[in-house]
């Protein structure tokens, strides 16, 4: 009888994480809204940190885009989609990629690397701040 009642608690849980799953699949999380955060950086010959605002203005499903701004500089186009928990996306030449924390925070962090013009490589640390 334990081994039946062990074997249907694997089988149970099997299927809610296939369908935790299934639904983090197909109800990706919002990101629309305003995230602010810090950049650090390393180019030839210097080390960098500075505070950006990133805007996602529109998402559809996994697909969002927005713009990207560090003070003093203009806005920057940013497209990106969202993939098994991982943020891929595209700014101005730059590969950047993140993970997602949802929880407790709505809180993003990642990696990206530059080799438009400068060699740049930096981590990056976001907070959705607004609407």
């Amino acid at each position: 009888m334990k081994k039946v009642v062990g074997l249907l608690l694997v089988v149970l849980m099997v299927m809610a994480f296939n369908a935790n799953f299934a639904a983090a699949a197909t109800n990706p999380p919002n990101l629309v809204g305003t995230w602010t955060g810090t950049v650090k950086t390393v180019k030839p010959g210097k080390y960098e940190e500075y505070q950006v605002t990133v805007k996602i203005t529109s998402q559809r499903g996994f697909r969002f885009k927005g713009t990207s701004q560090s003070p003093g500089n203009q806005p920057e186009k940013i497209v990106g989609v969202i993939y098994d928990g991982q943020i891929y996306a595209t700014e101005s030449g730059s590969t950047i990629v993140g993970k997602l924390f949802f929880y407790p925070k709505k809180r993003m962090e990642g990696v990206f690397q530059d080799s438009t013009g400068t060699i740049e490589t930096g981590v990056w640390s976001l907070t959705k701040t607004g609407p």
